[in-house]
């Protein structure tokens, strides 16, 4: 089984890294190891560039999204079910597959502009669950799907005592409080499981493998809204202005 050492894990502020092309199929470009973040727990894929040849060439193929692969299920009691030891997969132009060989050496790196606008939106919308649960205790369990995207993140909740304009405008306030104190926020991987990772503010520990800021001081203009989904069913927005990346967090070190 092909499988890709994951370096945002360790390393999440790296933004490029040379890497060997191992597998080659319709679907994207696989490599020995990337810093590229494949779509997982509703983050989007990474796009970026992959430069061929790289001691003699300057080509640049772009990737527009990654995606992860098969892999190993994992099963823990105190951990939700995620593939683990997979292929991540770097989409291309298929006009562009034929310019690669399995055993060659690329370069391999980010869009950093997109990766940090999707950290700002993931660890955003973790300050946001944390100020539901302060309303509604257990309300994390209620989650049916998300989404972390450029300029927004949502939750989706399956509840019917719904949040009110009130309640989200509660919400917005604590989240606005954890930024004023920029918090630190940590994550680490389970004992069992090295891909299995969790995101740490105070003693608030969810399960959750993306990419986060390492503190909540970065967070810039953001709004908090909701949407109702039907009888059932309400979403929550975490949207946000765009803003520059602090180029000097991103390094290669």
């Amino acid at each position: 089984m092909k499988k890709t050492n994951k370096l945002h894990h360790n390393r999440p502020f790296l933004t490029h890294c040379e890497a060997e092309v191992i597998d080659i199929r319709p679907k994207g470009i696989v490599l020995d190891q990337t810093v590229a973040y494949a779509e997982m727990g509703g983050q989007l894929g990474d796009a970026g560039n992959i430069r061929i040849n790289a001691e003699h060439s300057q080509e640049h193929i772009r990737f527009h999204d990654t995606q992860q692969g098969f892999g190993r299920i994992i099963y823990l009691d105190d951990f939700p079910t995620i593939p683990v030891d997979t292929a991540v997969y770097h989409a291309i132009a298929e006009e562009d597959l034929t310019k690669f060989n399995v055993g060659q050496k690329v370069w391999v790196e980010i869009d950093t502009n997109k990766r940090f606008a999707h950290t700002v939106s993931h660890s955003g919308i973790h300050l946001v669950l944390m100020g539901l649960e302060k309303l509604m205790p257990g309300i994390y369990h209620n989650i049916k799907g998300c989404r972390i995207a450029d300029s927004s993140a949502r939750l989706d909740f399956s509840i019917t005592d719904k949040f009110t304009s009130d309640d989200i405008a509660r919400v917005e306030d604590y989240v606005k409080n954890i930024i004023a104190l920029d918090k630190p926020m940590h994550t680490f991987a389970h004992k069992k499981e090295p891909e299995a990772w969790y995101w740490q503010l105070d003693d608030y520990i969810i399960p959750c493998g993306g990419t986060h800021l390492p503190s909540t001081g970065a967070i810039q203009n953001f709004t908090v809204r909701k949407k109702n989904l039907g009888r059932n069913a309400q979403r929550i927005y975490f949207d946000f202005e765009p803003q520059a990346p602090p180029y000097e967090m991103y390094n290669n070190t």
